[in-house]
């Protein structure tokens, strides 16, 4: 199954939502899914590939009440154009899943 993950911050970033994101990217690709997370990036990532886990970098900032900022073209057209199973956003009115809410009718994948 190829699953995709939104989440705010990922490795090598600390915090709650990374964690969880992490560990279940990271479970689900030792059984054998193709799993690829779309997040902030970051300069202290040096890695395209964290543990099995594909990570996808967007200069995106802001949210829907500061307004989006950066490259949040470029993500939409990632989330609505890649071919995965399910996409799952981790935390509402973030910057990487307040920018695929106005799209939702356009993302066929489960969600």
């Amino acid at each position: 199954m190829r699953i995709l993950h939104t989440v705010e911050f990922y490795e090598p970033s600390r915090g709650g939502a990374q964690e969880v994101v992490k560990q279940i990217s990271e479970r689900l690709g030792k059984r054998r899914h193709d799993v690829t997370v779309a997040t902030s990036a970051l300069t202290s990532r040096c890695d395209g590939i964290i543990n099995d886990v594909k990570i996808e970098e967007f200069h995106v900032a802001g949210n829907s009440v500061k307004g989006i900022k950066g490259e949040s073209q470029r993500y939409q057209s990632f989330v609505t154009s890649a071919n995965f199973d399910i996409i799952l956003n981790h935390a509402s009115r973030t910057r990487t899943t307040n920018p695929s809410v106005p799209l939702l009718d356009q993302i066929r994948e489960k969600r």
